[in-house]
């Protein structure tokens, strides 16, 4: 996504890194906070919670001088080289501490924590554009770090490295998506085709719609156009991710769930979401491919939510036939949330139609069976939060 003209790239470049900087220095502040509580509190993680404290804190420190700096490209480029050695750095000194002191495989919420801290520093380095060689270092770094890692929790291998490596990839995906937004913006108004906010087209405040249809009309069917590559790579990921837990279920989910499922409940309700998140990528392609892409948002909108339906309800059958022991783990609820609320975001993202997407809601809402001990109405009350969470 870089533009091709170098004055506009240094000009984008030195604006989103400087705009960028208060954000994290809080959310380092914060972290090294954090950090050195539970070193206080709990002596067993007293060592990696200092050495992190520490990382944090040298890392905020390199983030303030660096925007004190004349030369912001300059200024980039040295903050992005000192991430990936001080990031190097505190994987070297982990890896000595768990050699000496190897860790006893704990709650497995430790590796989903260290997998959202994964996702939100990847997606921080494409907001504040930083080097795309300092990135690849950041990743290149935390795939062998974790690859390496001992076990921490009783996911045990390959499932920890794999969360680990997931969250970077996700992570890196929806940060392009914003830097790519954000560079668009930037070429329009430095080509003078946004009018400053005082004559831009006015919106209607709770729909978001322009009140021009001239306007509203061009700029949905640019945007769903210009939605599909992100779509059809997180359904194509999704549905593999869903066809190899299918394959290796009582090896890769038991010991996450031991009591939750049947094997053959298990790999029922995986392979129908694979078969589900195919067929959206087929009704995506097709939609991409019409000429009139206002009449293709809404047939994709349709198609979704029948998708959507059938697929709730198929598994509403299999889990009545084979009811779940309501004993999956709530962390595992939890966690599973985060894909309707991402889709949530696409659908906003791709500007299918209202009405489309209130039914989606409800759909999730309202079909959704109970499979841990929270039970109803918590489940449910999860799910709407998570839901809207996404709106």
């Amino acid at each position: 996504v870089v533009i091709p003209d170098p004055v506009l790239e240094s000009r984008f470049t030195a604006a989103a890194f400087r705009s960028a900087y208060t954000p994290l220095v809080i959310f380092l502040a914060a972290w090294t906070a954090i950090h050195l509580i539970l070193a206080a509190v709990y002596p067993a993680v007293r060592d990696t919670g200092v050495l992190t404290a520490l990382a944090g804190a040298a890392l905020a420190v390199a983030r303030w001088r660096a925007n004190r700096m004349a030369d912001q490209q300059r200024a980039r480029k040295l903050f992005g080289a000192a991430l990936v050695v001080m990031h190097a750095s505190a994987w070297a000194a982990l890896l000595l501490i768990f050699r000496v002191h190897p860790p006893e495989p704990g709650h497995p919420g430790l590796v989903v924590a260290g997998g959202v801290l994964c996702f939100l520093v990847s997606f921080y380095l494409r907001h504040s554009a930083i080097p795309w060689q300092s990135r690849a270092g950041y990743a290149a770094t935390n795939a062998i770090g974790s690859a390496v890692l001992p076990q921490l929790s009783v996911l045990g291998r390959p499932a920890e490295p794999l969360l680990l490596g997931g969250a970077l990839l996700l992570g890196e995906a929806a940060g392009y998506l914003l830097e790519r937004r954000m560079r668009l913006a930037f070429l329009e108004r430095a080509a003078g085709r946004r009018s400053p906010a005082a004559a831009a087209p006015p919106l209607h405040p709770w729909t978001l719609r322009f009140t021009d249809p001239e306007e509203e009309a061009v700029y949905t069917a640019k945007a769903f156009r210009s939605a599909f590559p992100p779509l059809v790579v997180f359904l194509a990921v999704w549905a593999a991710v869903h066809l190899i837990l299918a394959a290796v279920y009582p090896v890769a989910i038991s010991p996450l769930a031991p009591d939750a499922f049947p094997h053959t409940t298990a790999r029922q309700v995986l392979f129908l979401a694979a078969c589900t998140q195919l067929s959206g990528l087929i009704a995506r392609w097709r939609a991409d491919r019409m000429q009139d892409q206002q009449r293709a948002r809404v047939l994709f909108g349709r198609a979704v939510n029948a998708l959507t339906a059938v697929s709730y309800a198929v598994t509403l059958t299999i889990l009545r036939l084979h009811p779940p022991e309501l004993h999956a783990p709530i962390y595992l609820f939890g966690l599973y949330q985060l894909l309707p609320s991402l889709l949530v975001v696409y659908l906003r993202y791709s500007a299918i139609l209202d009405a489309h997407r209130f039914a989606w809601i409800a759909v999730g809402f309202t079909l959704s069976p109970p499979v841990t001990e929270i039970g109803h109405p918590g489940e449910p009350l999860l799910i709407g939060g998570a839901l809207m969470l996404g709106e």
